[in-house]
């Protein structure tokens, strides 16, 4: 996926470094959580979104059951803002615009850090986040 990517400010602010900002999009009516992935976490989500891809569909699709999915702004090595819902990533047109994950390996990967999946029995009590 070639992106035009934009360094981050300040010259030698990441110095090698890798650093995500997540919002959790929930259709909760409350403030959608968030958190920050460094380090080795950051560098490998960085790798999956940079993969070869396939053209995606364009348009949002419904995701599951409560979870809106993800906005996904990397702020080291430079910035570079994606949209994940299920298995379309959304970037800026000038990145490409929309791309398919048949295998929602990136969707995945960020619920496996923030455990935003509905309960499996509905009277049992979701995990609180991070």
């Amino acid at each position: 996926m070639a992106a035009a990517e934009t360094p981050a400010s300040g010259a030698g602010v990441c110095a090698g470094t890798y650093e995500a900002e997540i919002v959790v999009s929930k259709y909760s009516g409350l403030p959608n959580p968030h958190f920050v992935l460094r380090g080795e976490d950051a560098r490998s989500l960085w790798e999956l979104l940079r993969r070869p891809r396939a053209l995606g569909w364009p348009y949002p699709i419904p995701t599951d059951v409560g979870l809106g999915g993800y906005y996904v702004t990397f702020v080291c090595p430079v910035r570079k803002e994606t949209r994940v819902m299920g298995e379309i990533l959304y970037t800026s047109e000038a990145e490409g615009g929309s791309f398919y994950d048949p295998d929602r390996e990136v969707y995945r990967y960020l619920t496996e850090r923030f455990h935003a999946q509905p309960p499996a029995h509905p009277w049992q009590r979701a995990p609180r986040a991070p």
